[in-house]
């Protein structure tokens, strides 16, 4: 979920008042944490995130190599909180997106 999400990133450092706000390059060096190493990461939370792009709502793929995007399972009207993952980039993004692209998810067993 969005607040899962905001869990993790706080636990990595990130401030509260950070966590809650939306955009581009949130935090500090959370997002170089939650990178996978392959990705310029140091992957010490444990994510993995790779740079696996995102399918557009036009049925194109897009930013495969340089970035991550990520759905929660969160809602936000008609839309869903979702993170991006930024190559050259220490921060996360966080943003409500269309449903109609595509993301890549992650499973995390309780």
């Amino acid at each position: 979920t969005d607040g899962e999400f905001m869990t993790l990133e706080m636990e990595l450092g990130m401030s509260y008042t950070d966590a809650n706000n939306t955009g581009v390059s949130r935090g500090t060096d959370e997002g170089t944490q939650m990178k996978d190493v392959s990705f310029s990461g140091t992957n010490t939370s444990g994510f993995s995130g790779l740079a696996g792009g995102y399918r557009g709502d036009d049925g194109g793929f897009y930013s495969e190599g340089d970035r991550g995007y990520f759905w929660s399972a969160s809602a936000n009207g008609t839309n869903a909180w979702g993170r991006r993952l930024y190559g050259g980039s220490t921060g996360v993004s966080r943003g409500s997106n269309d449903l109609r692209g595509g993301f890549s998810v992650r499973c995390v067993r309780d």
